[in-house]
C-alpha cells in the first residue's frame, strides 16, 4: 500500500542557458494536484486504487474503509505501510484495526 501526489507544475532543475539570460518555465496559473492512494494484491495481481483531494488521515482512512468493505469484505489483509505521519497518527490507529 502506498500513495503518491500528481501535479500539473514541473519539477524545476538545473539548465544550460546563456548567460545573463533568465529561462522561462511555462506553468499553469493554479497549482492543480491528485493524490492516489493504492494497495496491491499479490494473490490476483490487482491494483486497488482511489483518488483524493488531500493526502492526509482522514483521506487514508476513507481508502482503508474501501480496501476493506469493497475488496476484502470477509477476507483478513495485510498492510505494509512506511512512516508517514497519516499512517502512524492516532485518529489512523483505529482504522487500521478494521
Amino acid at each position: 500500500m502506498d500513495e503518491t501526489t500528481l501535479s500539473l507544475h514541473p519539477p524545476l532543475r538545473a539548465c544550460w542557458t546563456k548567460r545573463g539570460a533568465q529561462p522561462l518555465v511555462p506553468a499553469p496559473g493554479v497549482q492543480q494536484t491528485h493524490h492516489i492512494f493504492a494497495a496491491y494484491n499479490w494473490a490476483d495481481d490487482t491494483v486497488t486504487w482511489t483518488l483524493s483531494e488531500k493526502k492526509n488521515s482522514q483521506a487514508f482512512i476513507a481508502f482503508l474503509e474501501h480496501l476493506f468493505t469493497v475488496r476484502f469484505p470477509t477476507g483478513r489483509c495485510v498492510l505494509v505501510l512506511d512512516n508517514a505521519p497519516y499512517h502512524t497518527s492516532g485518529e489512523s490507529g483505529g482504522a487500521e484495526s478494521l
